[in-house]
């Protein structure tokens, strides 16, 4: 990876990546099977999560400290079957409850589905039950956002659970924009004039919490989008 790459997978001190469930199919997942040679997202990378351990993934991923996003072409475990090869060298995912249906926020549309797996070491059905989870991603087959051209592409969420359960990364349910790129800012006005000029073509947008006073107050959500 040249000098050139690294600067542009490289966020200013305070950005993190949260995106919507919704923007990951509509907008990420629909890009990358439309044209999944020429289009990249700056936070997402391509990985075989057979070839892969869940261990080894946050070094596989572009960025990320809690959670990481990639893309990954489904494995056939048969060439003329529907089911999905999830082993690993050293174990498999494994689906957990039912899937989660995602809706468009703007027209209610039933645009895809959110499975959720969980890593075990070892071989069915002895398999040991790690921490590990994966969201994983795929466009309904009657939204309208269906592209059958290089459908195998789905977009997935990698994190670990605490030892009591509790995922160690949160999911705003609303979509608010594309390509979200989320500086928390607790007191706008002792931001420097470097930070309010970002590179890369961000624009830099407000989102009021609650509050009906113009001006700015402490807590807002600095979105920068791309």
């Amino acid at each position: 990876m040249d000098q050139e790459e690294v600067k542009e997978e490289t966020l200013p001190p305070g950005f993190r990546f949260h995106p919507t469930d919704e923007e990951l199919i509509t907008y990420y997942r629909v890009n990358k099977i439309s044209d999944s040679t020429n289009f990249t997202a700056r936070a997402i990378g391509d990985v075989d999560l057979n070839k892969t351990e869940p261990w080894d993934l946050p070094a596989k991923a572009k960025m990320g400290e809690k959670e990481w996003y990639f893309f990954s072409l489904r494995d056939r475990k048969y060439p003329t079957g529907v089911r999905t090869n999830r082993a690993t060298n050293t174990g498999y995912w494994k689906t957990t409850g039912k899937d989660k249906e995602i809706f468009n926020s703007s027209t209610s549309e039933l645009v895809g589905m959110k499975k959720t797996l969980v890593f075990y070491r070892g071989r069915a059905p002895r398999g040991e039950k790690t921490n590990w989870v994966m969201h994983e991603y795929r466009i309904h087959s009657k939204s309208s956002y269906r592209i059958h051209k290089q459908d195998e592409w789905v977009v997935c969420r990698i994190f670990q659970k605490s030892a009591g359960g509790k995922k160690y990364h949160c999911n705003n349910s609303r979509a608010v924009n594309r390509n979200p790129y989320t500086l928390e800012i607790n007191n706008p006005s002792t931001m420097s004039s470097q930070m309010m000029q970002v590179d890369h073509g961000f624009q830099l947008a407000m989102r009021r919490s609650g509050s009906r006073n113009s001006r700015i107050q402490q807590g807002f959500s600095w979105r920068f989008v791309v």
